[in-house]
């Protein structure tokens, strides 16, 4: 599960062209700052991907970012970056993240 979300996680993070403009506003889960623009991106993300745009969307956008706020702040907690399974997936994440944006830009 975290690897699945690790890797989802990075795929919403390469800039991508905006979709929609949804009504979100920013707020706050557990002391960090949700900004309309986070959510705005994975919004787009979702939309460019084939969901509908809409409330439907932008509830599941605001219910993903907080659950993915709160088992972060878990995960910080756990101690996961000093496990040595955390290293290994980041270095192959990373490694496949090198080789899509190599042949992407070929």
């Amino acid at each position: 599960m975290f690897n699945r979300t690790l890797i989802a996680g990075l795929v919403l993070s390469v800039g991508l062209v905006s979709a929609a403009q949804a009504d979100f506003k920013a707020f706050t889960v557990n002391g960090q700052r949700v900004t309309v623009a986070e959510q705005q991106k994975i919004y787009d993300a979702n939309v460019k991907a084939g969901q509908k745009a809409g409330d439907e969307l932008e509830e599941a956008v605001r219910r993903a970012v907080i659950q993915d706020k709160v088992l972060l702040a878990e995960a910080d907690k756990a101690k996961i970056t000093r496990k040595q399974e955390y290293r290994d997936a980041m270095e192959e994440v990373g490694n496949k993240l090198k080789v899509t944006l190599l042949t992407a830009n070929a």
